[in-house]
């Protein structure tokens, strides 16, 4: 395909999940892509187009934390989340018990 400068350009550009750093392909219709960005604290809107953008693949996504045999909690993606946004520096350190090595 050609863009309108006559260039050559893929139709299909692959993402790498955030967090397992692998490749999402075309057919994971679980993954998501999340973006956050900066807001005024005095208005609430958006600061000047500054945003951090997640690429989360199905896979973790379904992963289930088992707290017990019985007990099991869907809350994997969110510990994930958390991690890079303590990674990045969007919430303080202390905010969640793991980080990524």
């Amino acid at each position: 395909m050609q863009n309108e400068a006559g260039e050559f350009v893929d139709i299909y550009i692959p993402r790498r999940c955030a967090v397992t750093n692998r490749l999402i392909g075309a057919k994971d219709h679980a993954s998501i892509q999340i973006q956050f960005v900066d807001l005024d604290p005095n208005t609430g809107r958006m600061i000047g187009g500054s945003k951090k953008t997640y690429d989360l693949s199905g896979s973790i996504r379904s992963m289930v934390k088992y707290i017990s045999f019985y007990a099991a909690l869907q809350g994997e993606v969110d510990d994930c989340i958390n991690m890079l946004a303590v990674r990045d520096k969007m919430l303080p350190p202390n905010f969640c018990e793991r980080t990524f090595s």
